[in-house]
């Protein structure tokens, strides 16, 4: 039986990285990492947009910056790593620290001896229980692995396919909508939450989401659960929601991962209610002698020091280094945890988050606050400035941001996004936020940047220097006040503006700004006064100034029209 110093059981992102990072600590140091699937290292991330053309080879996928094709050969070339491909782990005896595998071509077992074992066995798809619902037909199929992405593309490429359905919006749902409708496809989506990617961003941002995807034309279902799939022929010709019946062409189940930790459990190491292996800060498990990593664990919130599942490659990848340095290093760099940041594309719709969502943050019991704002990526005179949506979410007894959102079509959220995280990582004061030194030329950004803004308008909100209202809030008090005789929708855009694009209430008065001050105004001195622009700058300025002249119940409308959803 064959002994190695450390043994590896996924040859995905989290195994691979901690191999390599354990060969660059001692290069005496006998790794042996093992998996099941035939593509090791491979780029999940990168599936959609193989899908839509943008990557042109399949091997791109595995390849490295220097174009290596990342196979057996290159790990035992690079690295002196033995890679094991089409094995199969089938147990872990953490008394005589052996594993059993079978070779999955040739059905012979083997096993094998470890000092130190490193469970990255990853996630896998979630096939809900749903009527008729069968994997096995020819068009249906999950996106979670590399053989999933050439059955796709191998199906797309041989058959007549119009249109797409697709079970669930999350990450994985919105970008394989995207890339499927840039190629002309129909698509289809179905989501039994309210808004896309309802578990990463609160209602303002998903709703505006939804609006824009359906304005590009994608048909997005919310709020509806699939209870049903019609097969003829060991082929899926329809879906039937709560709803409606949609007919499509393929049919692509998008429902979530959960971690793969059969093996582990079998193994007797202890697992959280939700399946995920259970580590210590040095990742390891419950036997010191075995770690754990990657999609297969959850990790440690670093706003609400519980822990969270994010199956994503960016925590894959770091925690990897950080086992392998455990390892080597006799347990010295402990993993304080993480917030959870985000960014997808779908369509030319850019959409981040980080921190806790509202959602979030009232499961964690905190007083917290939040503003809605918009505003544009760099000057509005530059070509290609966009408009942005931002929510920012501050906790109300120490002031520090705690979550953040943004979104906008082709806008920058990345810098938005890594910023925010950055504040958030390591609790930065609102007010020293305020003075951030970021970098400013009109082609990459405005003088103010785009998230210091959003810093400015928590400071007034905070000093009670203007009411803020969301739309929903205007809402329910308009369906509450059907007749509306106490309230004033006050519009204070532009006469040119309002005819363009006009207002979304009913019997909303326009008066300019500029024409504010001077208008006489105490016939509605009494009532409550809701104030809406574009992007909620000039009604913020408009609210001062009915303040000023005694008025009290003043509102300002978040974001203005541009958070219209």
């Amino acid at each position: 039986m064959d002994k190695f110093n450390v043994i590896i059981i996924g040859a995905g992102p989290a195994g691979l990285k901690t191999a390599m990072r354990l060969r660059r600590l001692d290069f005496k140091q006998k790794i042996l990492v093992i998996d099941k699937s035939s593509y090791p290292s491979f780029a999940a991330c990168g599936m959609p947009f193989y899908l839509e053309g943008l990557v042109k080879d399949f091997d791109d996928l595995r390849k490295t910056s220097f174009e290596s094709l990342r196979n057996e050969n290159y790990f035992k070339n690079y690295g002196n790593i033995d890679l094991l491909l089409n094995y199969l782990v089938t147990e872990i005896n953490p008394d005589s620290k052996t594993i059993s595998t079978l070779n999955m071509l040739d059905n012979k077992e083997t096993r094998f001896q470890y000092d130190k074992l490193v469970i990255a066995t990853g996630s896998k798809a979630i096939i809900p229980p749903i009527e008729g619902l069968s994997i096995e037909d020819e068009n249906v199929f999950t996106l979670k692995d590399p053989t999933d992405s050439i059955k796709v593309k191998s199906y797309l490429d041989k058959n007549e396919v119009n249109k797409v359905c697709i079970l669930g919006a999350g990450l994985i749902g919105c970008e394989i909508a995207s890339s499927l409708f840039n190629l002309n496809i129909d698509v289809s989506i179905f989501e039994i939450f309210d808004w896309p990617l309802a578990a990463l961003i609160d209602k303002e941002i998903g709703l505006y989401l939804k609006k824009q995807m359906f304005n590009n034309g994608m048909e997005v279902y919310t709020s509806e659960k699939i209870i049903k799939f019609i097969s003829e022929n060991n082929k899926t010709i329809k879906a039937v929601s709560n709803k409606r019946e949609v007919e499509a062409d393929m049919f692509l189940i998008c429902s979530g991962v959960k971690p793969n930790t059969e093996i582990a459990k079998r193994a007797g190491l202890k697992l959280s209610p939700r399946g995920s292996i259970i580590t210590n800060e040095f990742l390891q498990t419950s036997n010191p002698d075995i770690y754990a990593v990657g999609d297969c664990i959850e990790i440690k919130n670093l706003i609400t020091n519980k822990t969270f599942y994010s199956p994503m490659a960016t925590y894959a990848n770091r925690l990897g280094r950080l086992v392998a340095n455990n390892i080597m290093q006799n347990n010295s760099q402990a993993f304080e945890g993480a917030i959870g940041t985000a960014i997808v594309k779908i369509l030319e719709i850019n959409v981040a988050r980080t921190g806790l969502s509202e959602r979030e943050a009232k499961e964690s019991g905190i007083d917290f606050e939040t503003i809605y704002y918009s505003g544009f990526d760099k000057p509005h005179y530059m070509p290609g400035s966009n408009k942005m949506n931002i929510k920012l979410i501050f906790d109300k007894k120490t002031d520090n941001l705690i979550g953040a959102q943004c979104i906008g079509n082709k806008a920058s959220v990345d810098k938005t996004i890594d910023v925010a995280a950055t504040i958030i990582q390591n609790k930065i004061p609102y007010y020293k936020a305020l003075t951030l030194d970021l970098s400013y030329s009109p082609p990459f950004s405005n003088s103010v940047d785009i998230l210091v803004q959003g810093f400015q308008i928590y400071e007034n909100k905070k000093n009670k220097m203007y009411k803020a209202i969301s739309f929903e809030e205007v809402k329910e008090i308009l369906e509450r006040n059907k007749e509306s005789e106490d309230i004033v929708l006050l519009d204070v855009r532009s006469k040119d503006e309002f005819k363009r694009v006009p207002s979304p209430f009913k019997n909303a008065i326009n008066i300019p700004i500029d024409f504010l001050y001077s208008s006489d105004l105490e016939y509605i001195k009494n009532k409550k006064i809701i104030i809406f622009c574009g992007t909620g700058s000039r009604s913020y300025q408009a609210s001062i100034m009915l303040k000023s002249k005694g008025f009290e119940e003043v509102y300002n409308l978040e974001a203005g029209l541009s958070g219209f959803y």
